[in-house]
């Protein structure tokens, strides 16, 4: 018998899991320096959610980007 091969992560999901976590740790360090309002915080959470919700729909097997999307749009909706 073959030994069965691991599945890895998709690579769409690891560029989007990078990137999302540059940009906020980005916008973090600015908001330390330069304190940023409300409303600029609810548009950088419902936007980190649109990504997770694209990368749901370039590969709809990946259903687990929803749980992020769905948090982060919940975010957004109580810090508007």
């Amino acid at each position: 018998m073959e030994p069965q091969r691991e599945k890895k992560p998709s690579q769409d999901a690891n560029w989007v899991g990078g990137i999302v976590l540059i940009v906020l740790g980005g916008l973090f360090l600015v908001n330390q320096f330069f304190p940023l309002n409300e409303a600029i915080w609810s548009v950088v959470m419902a936007a980190v959610g649109v990504a997770f919700l694209g990368a749901y729909l370039m590969n709809r097997q990946n259903w687990g980007f929803l749980i992020p999307a769905y948090v982060f749009f919940a975010i957004a909706a109580l810090i508007f």
